[in-house]
């Protein structure tokens, strides 16, 4: 029975791990795609700034792409090329435009810049000729930061003669991305191939060094999460790369703020899954309670079978005994018709009648359920007292030393006072019948007397403590056995040779009625302790 009812806990154990485990895997699958969803969104409103930047280039480029295939500018005559460029600056909004030959000259440019500088890189240069359409990185002409956007022209031959190379100011970048609008937190910016800045939000300019040195290479877009604290909070980045160059356009957004949209979104469904989850408890607790209380009652109605098969089997030991004794001096009174019964006999019957009727008495007073109308205010000290000056004699014939004991240190304040400047206990009352009671005491006190030895000692000790009191029967005798304690109180079980075994289980019923308990130890050579705690009605 035991290793059943541990493994039925262990199940329960397991099964509250499996149910706890699905419940964290479901909240995580359904947190990480609304976390998947809001970075996928993120990436969209970053794909949206991109592309703006991207129309934006792309647009002057295929400008670029048209004045590159003027017949006029192909002669790269440096008169004509100035007259055909001049209004391409204005129009394109360029800070500078010109034309590099394949040599590395400049043939021609609006305004004194600095073309020739896109010369000295090489591999660059050496790109554009071979006719790719490119976004140069950051380059600095007499201090004025700027960028350049590269078309090749093309000679008769189909062979790169030349390239055409427009200017812009990193302030007409700026114009272009600031006209998108962020949600609060985040920000963009641009760097280009060599971590310089193209365009960095002022309002953020505490981040600009870190940012500037973060390392988004290796794919044209992703994202990486920082979460160096020495520079504030952590921050989500998701780069894109602009098309024709190896610049990358930049959002930061912090992870705080992604994980607070995560449990936002995810709070309706977590409040559904717990209360889904408590209904589901409470259906599985209702289910388990009929379970129980259909066990209990299985189990009560066992219990009461084998009850009643032992007090039937108890009953009838007892009684066959008297029977058996009636039964032989009646059938002794049968085979002598003509003589006159002797006295001890019938002596002898009638008081195997009586002790038959006592103990179908004793039997009904167990199985009867006991009735409280004469239930009474009654002090225990005092009833304790008159019980003592019953039993005296009795203790006295077997030279037994019977001591009531208050103990005053167990009281606590509220049931003692002061009085005259000396401290005195106050009466303390229970609701009771009082002949009940009393029976209890005196069975107790008996059975006591009989299990000490001569020159024994029985101490009756009062205690009181939450409420509660506690009558105590403390004997020196020769205790009990685990065996016997475990039956204690059961009906026909008794260690004496004229008991019924009737007489504590009636004192069981009896303080049970009264809201009370009765409890037992005991100890082989030193003595068994009867303790009978009751509720306290009142103090005074």
């Amino acid at each position: 029975m035991e290793k059943s009812q541990q493994f039925k806990a262990a199940m329960r154990v397991v099964g509250f791990i499996f149910i706890l485990f699905v419940i964290v895997t479901v909240m995580f699958s359904y947190m990480s795609g609304h976390y998947q969803m809001i970075i996928n969104r993120e990436h969209q409103f970053l794909d949206m700034a991109t592309k703006r930047l991207e129309l934006n280039l792309n647009t002057r480029l295929m400008a670029m792409e048209f004045l590159a295939l003027d017949p006029e500018v192909k002669k790269l005559q440096p008169e004509i090329v100035h007259r055909e460029l001049a209004p391409a600056v204005e129009v394109l909004k360029f800070f500078d435009i010109g034309i590099v030959n394949r040599q590395g000259q400049l043939v021609s440019e609006t305004r004194p810049t600095c073309l020739s500088q896109l010369v000295y890189d090489t591999d660059s240069f050496n790109k554009m000729l071979t006719g790719q359409v490119q976004v140069k990185d950051l380059t600095l002409c007499k201090e004025n930061p700027n960028i350049s956007l590269c078309v090749p022209i093309y000679g008769n031959n189909g062979e790169v003669k030349a390239v055409l190379v427009g200017m812009m100011l990193l302030d007409d970048i700026a114009k272009f991305v600031e006209a998108e609008t962020l949600h609060s937190n985040r920000y963009v910016f641009i760097k280009d191939g060599n971590n310089n800045k193209i365009y960095y939000p002022a309002s953020r300019s505490d981040n600009e060094f870190h940012d500037m040195q973060m390392n988004f290479s290796g794919k044209l877009s992703g994202m990486v999460k920082d979460n160096d604290v020495e520079f504030g909070e952590g921050h989500l980045y998701i780069y894109n790369t602009v098309e024709n160059s190896n610049w990358k356009v930049v959002m930061a957004v912090p992870t705080n703020e992604i994980y607070r949209m995560v449990l936002k979104r995810s709070f309706n469904f977590f409040m559904a899954t717990c209360l889904l989850l408590v209904c589901a408890m409470l259906l599985y607790r209702n289910y388990r309670q009929q379970r129980h209380h259909e066990e209990d009652r299985g189990r009560l109605r066992m219990e009461r079978l084998l009850s009643v098969n032992q007090l039937a089997a108890g009953l009838a030991h007892e009684i066959r005994n008297p029977l058996t004794s009636i039964k032989g001096f009646i059938q002794l009174m049968v085979r002598r018709v003509d003589k006159v019964p002797n006295s001890s006999h019938m002596e002898i019957v009638l008081t195997e009648i009586d002790r038959i009727d006592k103990l179908v008495g004793e039997f009904q007073l167990l199985t009867r359920p006991l009735k409280t109308p004469n239930y009474i205010q009654i002090d225990i000290e005092r009833m304790i007292n008159d019980v003592m000056i019953l039993m005296e004699s009795q203790a006295v014939d077997k030279s037994v030393t019977l001591q009531f004991i208050t103990k005053r240190g167990l009281f606590s304040p509220n049931y003692t006072e002061a009085k005259d400047g000396v401290q005195r206990q106050k009466k303390i009352y229970v609701l009771g019948e009082e002949t009940q009671l009393k029976q209890v005491l005196i069975n107790l006190i008996k059975n006591a007397i009989e299990v000490v030895d001569e020159n024994g000692k029985i101490n009756i000790v009062l205690s009181s403590q939450d409420k509660m009191v506690s009558i105590t029967v403390e004997d020196n005798g020769a205790g009990m056995t685990e065996e016997v304690l475990k039956n204690i109180g059961t009906p026909f079980f008794t260690t004496k040779k004229s008991g019924n075994g009737l007489g504590l289980s009636v004192c069981y019923n009896i303080i049970n009625s009264h809201g009370g308990k009765i409890e037992v130890s005991s100890e082989t050579g030193k003595g068994t302790v009867f303790s009978v705690t009751l509720p306290v009605m009142d103090i005074k």
